[in-house]
């Protein structure tokens, strides 16, 4: 039999030992972004996505750690139509560019949420909104948008994410349905809500990747089981971003604290979101004893599997086989 590789957690603190393995570092350069309006005032806070992964800084900010060759850069700031633009990177070496976003057009949102004290997820963004008789259809900007539901507990029915097209002026008419289920933290049960801080400062909440496959890779620095095997997860992701997957590290913070997080990400190249688990709480709500323990979501919200050692193949034939199933 093999076993895999692991590092076991005792009551509020890791069993040390594992070092960070640095990987051959590959070439990598600079974005810097900034947005501009159409009368040239600097437009702050702009979302920025690298070929459909979204960065942890906002405009204008530099994108570091970024591979060289061409990219699909992405640019979003509210009230303002998106742009894109590809762009070149060069080792060691910044690109600056500077998009001039247009105002955006508005039109329509008639939706119906079954039960109806569930919240709306439009572009991976929480909506509260009261039910209200008769219904308001909701203001939305021109363009394509993403379009979940989410209540803690239920899991999204089929189809659990639909992709709108607004036009200036039309009306969308849309239902979304849930059913109920049972929190846990194993495969077939919902898996909990939770919101952390990332590594740059953001607020990620889990509720707003409904519709999304998520990995949740639980891990801490000093397991070298969880730094051998982040490569290759970071590959995955890259590779299967376009179709919706989304990785969440998430550390105990017990011993490590935020330069130690940093320094993995750096060490190792990775794309994908590093959350703080100050408190443990979340850590302790997916029932995590051993390092690395990973926890593929489904797009209803269902956990689909729950690994502790994980590798490429292993996870995109899941990936495959939820694309299939969901999309």
């Amino acid at each position: 039999m093999k076993y895999l590789p692991i590092c076991l957690l005792l009551p509020l603190v890791l069993i040390s030992g594992c070092a960070i393995e640095e990987s051959n570092a590959p070439d990598t350069g600079y974005i810097y972004v900034s947005a501009i309006d159409q009368y040239g005032h600097q437009l702050i806070g702009g979302e920025i996505r690298i070929d459909n992964i979204e960065q942890g800084v906002t405009t204008p900010d530099t994108v570091a750690n970024v591979l060289t060759g061409n990219h699909l850069l992405w640019v979003k700031v509210q009230g303002y139509a998106a742009s894109e633009d590809t762009v070149f990177v060069v080792k060691n070496d910044i690109v600056y560019k500077e998009f001039s976003l247009d105002t955006a057009d508005y039109g329509y949102l008639n939706f119906t949420l079954i039960p109806d004290y569930a919240n709306l997820i439009l572009d991976r963004e929480k909506i509260v909104i009261f039910p209200s008789v008769p219904a308001e259809p909701y203001i939305l900007e021109t363009g394509i948008h993403s379009v979940s539901a989410f209540l803690e507990g239920y899991k999204t029915d089929a189809p659990v994410l639909d992709s709108i097209l607004v036009t200036p002026n039309q009306t969308i008419d849309l239902t979304k349905t849930l059913t109920a289920g049972t929190l846990g933290s194993t495969a077939g049960s919902i898996a909990a809500d939770f919101t952390l801080q990332d590594d740059y400062g953001n607020m990620v909440s889990l509720h707003d990747y409904r519709g999304y496959i998520v990995v949740l890779s639980f891990y801490y620095s000093g397991c070298g089981p969880c730094m051998l095997e982040f490569p290759a997860i970071n590959q995955a992701f890259l590779d299967y971003a376009g179709y919706g997957v989304q990785v969440m590290g998430i550390d105990p913070m017990n011993p490590d604290d935020l330069q130690d997080v940093q320094q993995v990400r750096q060490n190792l190249n990775l794309q994908f979101k590093l959350l703080l688990d100050y408190g443990y709480q979340v850590n302790l709500g997916y029932n995590v004893i051993a390092y690395p323990t990973n926890i593929i979501i489904a797009p209803s919200g269902e956990i689909a599997a729950r690994w502790l050692s994980t590798n490429y193949q292993q996870l995109t034939e899941l990936f495959d086989a939820l694309i299939a199933q969901y999309y």
